[in-house]
């Protein structure tokens, strides 16, 4: 069961292994995204291994695991997820919640002198909605991108596919109401965001009183009893 309560995700240091998993291929029929100022496909190719290029940067690998999520994100995604079933549509997840240094790291992909790969994203650090932990990337392997876009602006997601010149189809993004600005203002000061992962209509995660008990009340009693044993001690000598 997803236990209610706030997140700390802190992300592996420069220098620390981690490992990759396996994220799949993109389906055949992905349909037209919005934008194709850059090919869609050779974006969407080079964000299949960005995973394992975190590796090579001594990061861990994307995570795809909802539980570390926003609690409203969260429930969203599960809502898109079942609409997405139903309308025969189906999606591996790719990558959800991250720590500032994995989209840097991310970030950094055909950046730097003599890396030629393709960019995989265009926000750098703190300042993405992953580390927020309301974006989710997916891999379709039953339907459209362009459908599954659709579906999820419909259900009041931000969709990739629409970025200017960046068309990250596999992308969505839940926030209403929020810029990325009133969650990290100052990019330079932000860091791994604590999120809280309580879904809409949990309970509050119980609040543990971890104060020392107080040893006075013992004292007391010890000393009241110490005191009446030297009364009776005097009476009867």
């Amino acid at each position: 069961m997803r236990r209610a309560g706030v997140s700390n995700f802190v992300g592996a240091p420069a220098g620390a292994v981690g490992a990759t998993t396996a994220v799949g291929t993109p389906a055949t029929a992905v349909g037209t995204p919005a934008n194709d100022a850059l090919d869609w496909a050779t974006l969407l190719g080079a964000q299949q291994s960005a995973s394992a290029a975190l590796q090579s940067v001594g990061l861990p690998p994307l995570d795809t695991s909802l539980d570390q999520m926003n609690g409203e994100a969260h429930q969203a995604f599960l809502a898109l997820q079942a609409a997405a079933t139903a309308q025969g549509l189906a999606f591996t997840v790719r990558s959800t919640r991250r720590s500032c240094a994995q989209q840097h790291g991310l970030w950094l992909i055909g950046r730097t002198p003599g890396d030629e790969r393709t960019h995989v994203t265009n926000a750098d650090g703190c300042v993405s909605w992953h580390v927020a932990g309301r974006a989710v990337d997916v891999t379709m392997t039953t339907g459209t991108y362009a459908d599954f876009g659709s579906l999820a602006k419909s259900m009041g997601w931000k969709w990739g596919g629409d970025f200017p010149g960046f068309p990250d189809v596999g992308h969505v993004e839940w926030h209403p109401g929020l810029t990325i600005e009133q969650v990290c203002p100052v990019p330079s000061a932000c860091s791994d965001a604590s999120v809280d992962v309580t879904l809409p209509g949990e309970p509050p995660p119980a609040t543990v009183d971890d104060t020392p008990p107080s040893t006075a009340p013992l004292a007391f009693l010890l000393g009241s009893l110490g005191l009446l044993g030297l009364v009776f001690y005097k009476r009867g000598s």
